[in-house]
């Protein structure tokens, strides 16, 4: 288990503060956020590149944050990956061996065993300079992971790779990550990315972690404006509390002309008094454009509207809905082969429902 305790990293003009997460033995805890946003500070502090004003770093209970480097037992792929051009893939691998003095046989024979598994047992004898990028990020992991170090910082690998590398690596991490019951802990800005290979998620802007937890939780319920700004949710609309009920909360939205209802946390209920102002969302891809309301009469939160605009995004379409009386749009989110069924088209009045267990709401 890898622990980072009230972290804080204070460069004057920018501050990174209140650094708290945990990964737990064999998971992967991704940070995402934006560039500049502080992520690669927190790595480089762990790892004992970087001094951090207060706070502490702990591996399997036992704080390293004033041990040497190569005394952390954790093993860390910075975004540049450091392959060293004027030695062979092979002297790079062994590197970390020859800095650490590790000679055993079983040692290089896992070494071995790892090149073999990330592909790489052919290059061994090949200057680094002529790697392509793939072909580092395999040699960067497996000169990281030589050692034996079950404890992985991994800052933006794959950002430099085109989509089809990428989401071969992503594969291959998992299967590694499974097979040596590793813990890492990466930094990234690619949401793709961040939800395939992140078992917990942080989510950080200027500094400071905004959301942390599970990721279905994260993407399914965003904490502050920031958050779902950072998402790209484009459907936010400004509310106030009418009722609140046993189990739904009622508000109305003067944006869009209407009264929506949406579930609401128990642990909220108090703060949910009638007139309190709060930002409701929901992601374009649960939205549904229906083709008559006695179609699916189960579905709630309907408003009739104006189809605006459409956009062709390869395997589906984005749509944007005026409602009647509004001059808010709503984004939709359609498959290809749903949005043929519906024949859309501009101009066209619609029917649009945003399904009550999709909404999501922040309070102000």
């Amino acid at each position: 288990m890898i622990e980072v305790k009230d972290l804080r990293i204070d460069l004057g003009s920018f501050v990174v503060e209140d650094i708290s997460l945990t990964v737990e033995e064999g998971t992967c805890h991704v940070i995402i956020g934006p560039t500049g946003s502080g992520k690669t500070l927190i790595l480089e502090s762990m790892i004992g590149f970087r001094e951090f004003d207060t706070g502490a770093v702990f591996v399997d209970d036992k704080e390293i944050s004033e041990l040497p480097v190569e005394k952390r037992g954790v093993s860390y792929v910075p975004q540049d990956l450091a392959i060293f051009p004027h030695l062979t893939v092979k002297e790079n691998i062994m590197y970390s061996l020859n800095v650490n003095k590790i000679k055993e046989q079983k040692r290089y024979q896992f070494v071995m065993e790892l090149a073999d598994k990330l592909g790489i047992t052919h290059l061994l004898n090949r200057a680094a300079k002529n790697l392509s990028g793939g072909e580092e990020q395999r040699v960067a992991l497996v000169r990281a992971l030589a050692v034996g170090n079950n404890f992985l910082l991994l800052d933006e690998p794959f950002s430099a790779l085109h989509e089809g590398m990428k989401k071969d690596l992503w594969l291959l991490l998992k299967e590694i990550q499974a097979e040596y019951n590793l813990t890492i802990l990466m930094i990234t800005h690619d949401l793709e990315e961040a939800f395939f290979l992140g078992d917990q998620l942080s989510l950080m802007i200027n500094g400071k972690i905004h959301q942390s937890g599970n990721k279905k939780c994260i993407y399914q319920r965003p904490a502050t404006i920031e958050v779902a700004n950072f998402f790209g949710i484009k459907n936010l609309f400004s509310t106030r509390v009418l009722e609140v009920q046993s189990k739904k909360l009622i508000v109305e939205s003067d944006e869009l002309a209407t009264k929506l209802e949406l579930p609401y946390l128990e642990k909220d209920k108090n703060k949910l008094t009638r007139e309190n102002k709060v930002q409701v969302g929901i992601r374009a891809e649960e939205v549904m454009i229906l083709k008559n309301k006695s179609e699916r009469p189960d579905r709630d939160n309907l408003l009739t509207g104006e189809v605006i605009n459409i956009f062709e995004k390869g395997a589906y379409n984005t749509v944007l809905v005026e409602p009647r009386d509004s001059k808010q749009q709503i984004e939709v989110s359609i498959p290809n082969h749903a949005f043929q069924q519906l024949e859309i088209e501009r101009d066209k009045q619609v029917i649009v429902s945003l399904k009550s267990k999709s909404l999501f709401y922040i309070l102000d």
